[in-house]
């Protein structure tokens, strides 16, 4: 079983990196925005100043996601300590906001998801930048994201999308049992920052 796991792993990380366009890969586009909550400023991913980032796709009615926190405001901490590394929290605002239907374009899912993970970031006193996706960055069955929580790395020069972490990093709770968590160990290991 370990044996077919490995073979898997190596095979998604051989593939990831064997992709030759480095504006797009898998859909996802290297001109990707989203909306920092904290500053309502549009924030370009490939222009964010950091080599590697960490995407963490979050949503308010997601069990695992919420469980998950603790180790991704460790994550956070850790990675503050070298300038090369980013964590975002990403949403989707159709999904935050419980739109089932409507233009993006319009103002109203906007609005509410920025409401509603405001509230998030003060219940659950959450650090870690936010940012709320414009399209074509979507959570659904048809698109590269399907589901919450997941998370994905990208180098940005050139724009590289080379791993993606489905469900929960880690729901441990105390800082000793996160780092000593073997996903943990390996998502820091797959980043290119297991010195931190």
């Amino acid at each position: 079983m370990s044996r077919l796991f490995v073979f898997l792993l190596s095979t998604i990380f051989l593939v990831a990196n064997c992709l030759d366009s480095p504006k797009s890969q898998m859909g996802l586009e290297a001109n990707w925005t989203g909306i920092d909550l904290a500053t309502n400023q549009v924030v370009t991913l490939a222009d964010t100043g950091f080599e590697t980032l960490a995407l963490n796709v979050y949503s308010p009615t997601c069990i695992p996601c919420f469980k998950e926190l603790p180790a991704l405001e460790r994550i956070h901490a850790r990675l503050k300590k070298d300038p090369k590394f980013g964590l975002f929290l990403v949403v989707d605002p159709i999904q935050v906001s419980e739109t089932t239907s409507g233009d993006f374009q319009t103002e109203e899912p906007l609005a509410r998801a920025k409401a509603i993970m405001q509230a998030e970031v003060i219940k659950r006193k959450i650090s870690i930048p936010i940012l709320l996706m414009n399209r074509p960055f979507a959570v659904s069955n048809e698109a590269f994201v399907t589901a919450t929580p997941e998370t994905i790395l990208i180098r940005t020069k050139p724009w590289n999308i080379y791993y993606n972490f489905i469900g929960s990093l880690s729901e441990k709770e105390e800082i000793s049992q996160i780092d000593s968590d073997p996903r943990i160990q390996f998502f820091f290991h797959t980043l290119g920052a297991r010195n931190l």
